[in-house]
């Protein structure tokens, strides 16, 4: 070929090159990004609509129900999903992969400005939030202080800290986490109130007229423009405390009169507690074009500028570091791919017996796996745990390139050729059978082209990475192996006084293969019996996962306490719940709790985006364990907590949530592995048809933590006014519900004013309330005054308040609502919990009209894998088959060739199952690879043997008899090589071993079995196969020798 020659003519020109591969990769592996995984498109956008204390049915009616009319009209939108709770709709928009996002954006800001025209009044703008699988947290830092109130550690985290994140490349975050928004409370005393014959609504604008904004002006006097602001803004307590709200029998009554003022906060929703205490802590979310690990390095080389600027007793950490799990996951990859490197040289020098050779060989690695790392870079891809796993996986393969040239090398320098002229023929004469090599390899890849979604994502990356791999490892074959192998091998005629244990095995195999050639038929229709028995076995054995399970060691847990539980005795149940873990299990294996108990302040909408809760009942835990102390597998430790609490707290619901970056961009953001919705138009029909599925999933032994995620029948107090009654006193609606805001909530949402701190000059909100504790009652409640300048009538007597239940979330999706049942599973597989939601609804029957049922979440996400995995292996070796028939210009050819595809099948699903392992992206990768190398494999076997056939006019039988003898070794060799390659990721040693073990075992399990075919039973196929062939090309060229329609 031109590449050998052109090689071997400019030597330096080669060698000068590979030095310039060596050169410039450091400077590309240092800009490379470092993350988990590689980049997953899964572009979405969150609006976050806001509007304080309005009930979960108003918010959807009014605003998701409001937004969904517009929201249509944006292009590229694949689904609408709405939550709506009190004070706060959540709607995501999901769309298709490649949409212009840009676009979009706009369109969406188009699109919500027109629907503010038909909200209600005081509605303020949403937050619109662009959102993707790397806009999850990485971890938090975490606020901690024994002399600064939770209030005043959040105002910390939003002024001081926040804002310096834009210094600090590569990190955002949203608001914080378990504080409240500091205000100036106004706490109205309801006794004194009515003494004075007021009511909230007029302490309200008392203050609202009273603190307002005043242009400052100018005044000029003689030669000097002067500013002049005035104190229209009350200065501090004492000024509001001061401020009059009416006259009465010539006494003027005050804001003091009738109510304290308090620099507070906002009534608390939320808390977030840190190992058994209250703080605050801001999740850290990495930018999109960012490396994880550099990101988290930058914050936590600031940390020390960023506690600088708050008082002393503050101090901050970083807790649940994603970064630490990457950083061990990837160095183990890295450690596994040296070891396997080692492995691999060992292996060719113990089958070579030269270590010059060896040497050779095992320089070729780097020089490939350098150059794939380069182009990578240049096709934006990072270093990632599918791209190292493609490294390693091609360390394996990459030396079967090398190493068939230079045992091809050894082989011609037996013959008593010089050694040039050896070089030169040892190259040429498999140079064909290289390229069909790499050719095999690279068809193995294309699946990757055919698939979607996030599948594509993980399987490109790693089909990228061995891709480049290996045809730099083809290059550096026909043009550095050769020069080397001219300057440094040394040319010793092959005289043994012994016989190696290879020549030994060589002669032995050969033997056996000649005898076994007077009874082929049986041992073929053997070979095919047995790889169909093992491939039924497997199929039915081998449970079906998205990825392997991971062992991270940290866990989140959601806790739903009975409905309408307060705040406080939630946030009390959590840490005694914490407690109860923690004394139960080893010393020290709890090494820090976190918990978000409640809703999110109406202040930060965008934070349910990272966190959603739906009501002060609800919390949810993580927990970060250390894996060598707890001694406890994933599911073992969900058991034992499972059961803990079940015991100690009969009443509460809870269930496990993914918590790991992984889990949570292929969970697609379900709560747990089995999610199937229910909608309708009233959701009352949907909760009675998902209750008839829940009760079926009850009967299945591995279920667990079955539940319908949405609190449908949450108590609440109906306060329905009597209108007529109203027209009785003069009153309308409005005024009557300002007063009732002051009192179960505050003026927040219903009188914007705003107070200036003269100390920081930061901008507060005044809000207008009754004081939690003072309301204990329904009698407290009935006796709130709701006239102006009146204190009659009271609500009582305008209005019945009775008891009752709502829904306290609202989920919409089109015209219909619908409710969520979850589950988890115990001890079985992705695939297993697939099958029994598909027998539920099955069982379940066909809905009744205007109810839909459908599956959400992994399971979804593993059907369209499971189909895309399925139909890319097909592919693959349709692929080969039309490969191979157009070079050999014969079916029988390819198809001999790929009779060694049922045995990788059979043996690669064999190992899994042995290894404990499931049918995932991994494994499939292992078992694709397995596919390539084995048809490579028998491609030197086949190529020999189809050449000697026709070249010697030898019969079948004796042509590949002949072959197999010449390839036996090779094979052998290279088979050996990428097992010991293999076997330091398969062993799935270190943090986050278990991610990448089956596409080790995969591999072993296929190679082991696919080389024993190859040796024994391939060359007897070939004999049966190619018995009658015709020795003719199927050439219909008249002027073409090996044609039979020649003329000459």
């Amino acid at each position: 070929m031109n590449l050998i020659r052109l090689g071997l003519r400019k030597p330096i020109a080669v060698i000068m090159f590979v030095l310039a591969v060596v050169y410039f990769s450091w400077p590309v592996i240092k800009k490379l990004k470092v993350d988990i995984f590689p980049e997953i498109e899964s572009p979405a956008m969150y609006i976050a609509m806001p509007y304080g204390g309005l009930s979960p049915a108003y918010m959807d009616g009014f605003m998701a129900n409001e937004f969904q009319k517009v929201l249509l009209f944006v292009n590229g939108v694949k689904e609408l999903d709405f939550k709506s709770v009190q004070g706060l709709t959540l709607m995501k928009l999901t769309f298709y992969p490649g949409t212009d996002m840009s676009q979009a954006s706009a369109e969406i800001s188009m699109q919500v400005s027109r629907a503010m025209g038909f909200l209600p009044a005081g509605a303020v703008p949403p937050m619109v939030v662009r959102f993707d699988a790397s806009s999850l947290p990485v971890g938090q830092l975490v606020f901690d202080s024994d002399q600064h109130s939770v209030t005043e550690l959040q105002t910390m985290a939003i002024t001081k800290i926040r804002p310096m994140f834009v210094n600090i490349p590569g990190i955002t975050a949203p608001a914080p986490f378990g504080g409240n928004m500091r205000s100036l409370v106004v706490n109205i005393d309801p006794q004194r109130m009515k003494a004075a014959g007021l009511n909230p609504e007029e302490i309200t604008l008392a203050i609202t007229k009273n603190s307002i904004p005043s242009p400052a002006g100018n005044v000029r006097i003689g030669d000097k423009n002067l500013m002049a602001p005035m104190n229209s803004i009350s200065s501090g307590i004492s000024e509001f405390l001061e401020t009059p709200i009416k006259k009465v029998a010539g006494r003027t009554i005050f804001v003091g009169d009738v109510a304290t003022v308090m620099d507070a906060a906002d009534q608390t929703v939320g808390y977030a507690v840190i190992n058994g205490k209250r703080s605050v802590y801001l999740p850290i979310i990495k930018k999109p074009d960012a490396s994880t690990l550099d990101a988290v390095e930058n914050l936590k080389n600031a940390l020390p500028m960023l506690e600088n600027l708050l008082p002393d007793g503050v101090k901050i950490n970083y807790a649940f570091d994603q970064s630490i799990y990457i950083e061990r996951s990837l160095s183990n990859l890295i450690f596994e791919g040296v070891l396997g490197a080692l492995l691999t040289g060992l292996m060719v020098f113990l089958f070579l017996g030269d270590p010059r050779g060896s040497l050779i060989v095992i320089l070729t690695i780097p020089i490939a796996i350098l150059s794939s790392v380069i182009t990578l870079h240049f096709f934006g891809q990072s270093i990632n745990i599918m791209t190292l796993s493609g490294l390693a996986l091609s360390i394996g393969i990459l030396v079967d390139e090398a190493t068939v040239t230079i045992e091809n090398i050894h082989q011609h320098l037996e013959m008593g050729k010089q050694k040039s002229r050896a070089i030169l023929d040892a190259l040429l004469e498999i140079s064909t059978a290289k390229l069909l090599i790499l050719l095999s390899i690279l068809a193995v890849l294309t699946p990757a082209l055919m698939m979607e979604g996030i599948p594509r994502d993980m399987f490109m990356p790693l089909s990228m990475a061995v891709a480049f791999a290996m045809i730099a490892s083809f290059i550096a074959s026909q043009t550095f192996v050769p020069i080397m192998a001219n300057w440094i091998m040394k040319f010793k005629p092959h005289k043994r006084k012994k016989k190696s244990f290879l020549d030994k095995l060589s002669i032995r195999y050969q033997y056996h293969l000649r005898r076994g050639f007077k009874n082929s038929g049986w041992r073929i229709a053997g070979y095919f019996s047995v790889a169909s028995l093992l491939l039924v076995l497997t199929i039915s054995m081998l449970g079906t996962e998205i990825m392997p399970k991971s062992e991270g060691g940290d866990f989140q847990l959601r806790i739903r306490m009975p409905n309408g539980t307060r705040l406080e005795r939630t946030e009390e149940t959590v840490k005694q719940m914490t407690r109860s873990i923690q004394e139960a299990l080893p010393a020290n294996s709890l090494k820090i709790s976190s918990a978000f108990i409640g809703m999110h302040p109406s202040a930060n909408p965008i934070n349910p985006i990272f966190l959603f809760t739906n009501s002060t009942g609800e919390a949810v835990l993580q927990l970060s364990m250390d894996k060598k102390k707890l001694e406890m597998g994933t599911d073992e430790f969900k058991e034992f907590v499972r059961n803990h609490l079940k015991e100690r707290y009969p009443a509460v619901n809870f269930n496990f949530e993914p918590i790991e970056l992984m889990e949570k961009i292929i969970s697609q953001g379900s709560m747990s592995p089995v999610e199937v919705k229910v909608s309708a138009g009233q959701l009352k029909t949907a909760a009675k048809h998902a209750q008839k599925i829940k009760d079926l999933m009850a009967e299945y032994p591995f279920i667990r933590d079955l539940q319908i995620a949405e609190p449908i029948n949450y108590p609440s107090i109906d306060i329905k006014i009597d209108r007529k009654r109203l027209a009785d006193f003069d009153l309308t609606v409005q005024e009557v519900s300002r007063n009732i805001s002051a009192t179960t909530s505050s003026t927040r949402f219903t009188d914007k004013n705003l107070w200036v701190d003269p100390r920081s000059g930061l901008v507060f909100q005044v809000q207008v309330q009754v004081p939690e504790n003072l309301i204990q009652t329904v009698e407290d409640l009935k006796a709130i005054p709701v006239k102006k300048g009146s204190s009659f009538p009271l609500l009582a007597d305008i209005a019945t308040i009775t008891a009752k239940e709502m829904p306290a979330q609202v989920n919409r999706r089109g015209p219909n609502r619908y409710v969520s049942i979850i589950a988890d599973v115990h001890e079985k597989d992705l695939g297993a919990a697939n099958r029994m939601i598909n027998e539920v609804l099955e069982k379940v029957g066909e809905p009744e009209k205007g109810v839909r049922v459908w599956k959400e979440g992994s399971t979804v996400l593993l059907e369209e894998t499971l189909m895309g995995l399925l139909s890319g292996l097909s592919i693959a070796i349709v692929l080969i088959f039309f490969m191979m028939s157009a070079y050999y210009q014969s079916l029988r050819i390819a198809l001999i060739i790929l009779t060694v595809v049922p045995a990788v099948i059979a043996g690669s699903g064999l190992m899994i199952w042995i290894g404990g392992s499931t049918l995932n992206l991994q494994s499939y990768m292992g078992i694709i690879m397995s596919i390539g190398v084995s048809i490579s494999n028998a491609v030197l076997l086949v190529n020999q043997a189809e050449w000697n056939r026709k070249k010697l006019n030898l019969s079948a039988s004796s042509a590949v008899l002949l072959s197999a003898r010449s390839r036996f070794r090779p094979i052998l060799m290279t088979a050996m090589a990428m097992l010991g390659g293999m076997l330091p990721m398969a062993l799935g040693m270190g943090d986050g071993g278990e991610q990448v073990a089956p596409l080790g075992q995969a591999v072993i399990g296929g190679l082991l079995s696919s080389t024993v075919v190859i040796l024994l039973i391939l060359p007897m196929i070939f004999g049966k196969i190619m018995k009658k062939a015709s020795y003719m090309d199927p050439s219909l060229d008249p002027e073409d020798l090996n044609s039979k329609f020649y003329e000459g």
